[in-house]
């Protein structure tokens, strides 16, 4: 019989560290030992648990918060771009570490006791994907974590892992022999139902379950426990509800949270959401920038590039957005109050710190949300009820429309007091007298771009003339078509342009 094989030795092998002549001879020891191929084994199972230990990690916001911030002083470029989370390497780790949520028991009892069947051939493509499933429990779960929609969006592209290497197959594998037979049917069985799906809706769960994997990993041991040991779907669903509000809770300001306990259930619900529709839009941030890396970290993207670029995108935000600057604004301000102090951060980022592309993402965003309408060429915009004196309508009448919420705003208030006279709600009158429906009503620079319509354009045009918002909606519609921009209404430059540089599909703005 030979020496036995000493343990540092196959320990090394296992991790790599011999040469090509040594590995050999540790492998043909292998071949003919199936007591020292148990060994093997079993040192391979510990070390995925090993591996499972807790590790510090970043806060979820990290990347979110880092974007925001990102200096780069005199436009200088960023050396590194943002990582990806597709890679194997770190899902392999996502799996172990999931496992370890758990306790790790089954594993070690499969080590102990070396019951661990080897399984079909045909498991294997559930096995590459197990860190997707190790925290699900079948496809209707799935598409609820989707509807939930709890967990940041990822950069843009679809779900193509590349194939894991023999030591990443590995950890896979023990895991998987490490789960009670129940369970890897059942995995089985998620694998095999996502799969038979349309590739759209299979390739989008396959990035939910990322995501969740993902969150799973970051969340504190003990929470992470009471997801993944749930006895039910509907069980688990609850724990990780309850783990989002927790982690939303906390990330409220410390004043904020010491508020919550003498609000109502609402009023802390309301604080809740509002604090998730800041991170949508701080999760979308970061995607857009990650996908558009090189136009963030450029000294300035479009339009600020172009001569006067950043001179008109001011004078867009003053003109059309009535924001200003400086200062408490008035009432002809479009933006709320955060909406507002967001963009004066952003402008200051760019003024100071050659933030160009925050600056054109928030502006872009805005104009998008609030967009506007040309206004009449040889009179006021109608922004108040006395801009209504030629309808002379009665008291009652302009009483009621002085509690619009938009008055003072162009064309919020126009399109509004046009909904509540020309639907009836207070009184039917005409609403052509409210904004510009007829060529030679709008401003020059607009009427430009009625001369370059088509004449079955033009026909369209023609059969809403004399109706407002009508006439002048279709005609934005029809400069959008034409990837025209309408000067004092749209963003300088061509919309696709700045759709390029700041847009990204199916992102919230």
């Amino acid at each position: 019989m030979p020496d036995p094989l000493p343990d540092a030795d196959l320990i090394a092998y296992l991790d790599g560290e011999l040469d090509d002549e040594a590995s050999g001879a540790v492998e043909a020891r292998l071949a003919a030992d199936p007591t020292l191929r148990k060994k093997a084994d079993a040192f391979r199972r510990s070390f995925a648990l090993l591996d499972a230990l807790p590790r510090p990690d970043a806060p979820a916001d990290f990347t979110a918060r880092t974007v925001t911030r990102l200096q780069v002083p005199g436009g200088s470029t960023a050396a590194l771009p943002p990582a990806r989370p597709r890679r194997w390497g770190w899902l392999a780790a996502a799996a172990v570490v999931l496992l370890a949520g758990l306790g790790g028991a089954t594993a070690r009892l499969a080590v102990r006791s070396g019951e661990t069947a080897t399984p079909a051939v045909a498991d294997l493509p559930a096995i590459e994907a197990l860190p997707l499933y190790l925290g699900a429990d079948d496809l209707a779960f799935v598409r609820r974590l989707d509807a939930a929609d709890h967990f940041p969006p990822e950069p843009a592209g679809g779900f193509a892992p590349a194939d894991p290497s023999p030591d990443v197959r590995d950890k896979l594998l023990a895991t998987f022999q490490s789960l009670p037979p129940t369970r890897q049917r059942q995995i089985r069985t998620l694998h095999a139902d996502l799969s038979a799906l349309p590739p759209p809706e299979r390739d989008r769960l396959r990035r939910v379950l990322e995501r969740y994997a993902g969150w799973l990993q970051r969340l504190p041991a003990d929470e992470r426990a009471k997801v993944l040991t749930a006895r039910t779907a509907e069980a688990r669903l609850t724990a990780v509800e309850d783990a989002v509000l927790t982690a939303r809770r906390e990330a409220l300001p410390a004043r904020t949270r010491e508020r919550l306990p003498a609000l109502r259930t609402d009023e802390r619900l309301q604080l809740l959401a509002d604090g998730r529709a800041a991170e949508r839009v701080a999760d979308a941030e970061w995607v857009t920038a990650s996908d558009h890396w090189r136009t963030l970290t450029a000294a300035k993207p479009f339009p600020f590039d172009q001569p006067g670029g950043s001179e008109q995108v001011d004078e867009f935000v003053k003109s059309v957005l009535r924001a200003a600057p400086a200062g408490k604004p008035d009432e002809s301000c479009r933006l709320n109050p955060a909406e507002l102090a967001d963009l004066r951060a952003r402008h200051d980022l760019a003024a100071r710190d050659g933030q160009w592309f925050l600056y054109g993402l928030g502006v872009w965003r805005l104009a998008d949300r609030h967009p506007s309408l040309p206004k009449p060429r040889a009179k006021p915009a109608v922004v108040h009820p006395r801009d209504l004196a030629d309808l002379k309508l009665p008291q009652r009448v302009l009483t009621q429309l002085e509690k619009l919420p938009a008055v003072g705003k162009w064309p919020e208030f126009a399109r509004t007091a046009a909904g509540q006279l020309g639907g009836k709600k207070l009184l039917p009158v005409p609403t052509d007298g409210f904004g510009p429906c007829r060529p030679g009503e709008l401003p020059e620079a607009v009427e430009a771009v009625l001369a370059e319509l088509s004449d079955t354009d033009r026909k369209r045009l023609d059969a809403v003339k004399g109706k407002w918002p009508d006439y002048p909606d279709l005609l934005m519609r029809l400069a959008r078509e034409k990837d025209r921009e309408v000067p004092g209404v749209t963003l300088p430059g061509q919309p696709s342009k700045w759709a390029a540089t700041y847009g990204l599909p199916n992102t919230p703005r």
